[in-house]
């Protein structure tokens, strides 16, 4: 196995030094439990993705729950065939 990937890329067992540098977003989260949950909205009554993502906005907004969790997506770039519209929050604690 080593000496074909050798001969395939010629970079097998190079001694390298490799650099990681963390913004402050991510000094954050070292330690930290992701911790994710589902809410599910209204669909919009039609396809417009615009007027499914005002929707989504304005319950992530309202939801007191929200304090603390993040959009994380708003599920409006996937089709959802059920009634109601699914939306991911995450946080880190």
């Amino acid at each position: 196995m080593k000496e074909m990937m050798v001969a395939i890329t010629g970079l097998c067992f190079r001694p390298a030094e490799i650099e990681y540098l963390l913004n402050k977003n991510q000094l954050k989260k070292i330690g930290k439990k992701l911790e994710t949950k589902f809410i599910f909205i209204d669909k919009f009554k039609g396809y417009d993705r615009k007027k499914q993502k005002v929707l989504v906005k304005d319950a992530v907004n309202n939801l007191e729950e929200a304090i603390g969790w993040e959009l994380f997506d708003d599920g409006c770039n996937s089709q959802q065939p059920i009634d109601k519209h699914k939306v991911t929050m995450r946080r880190w604690v």
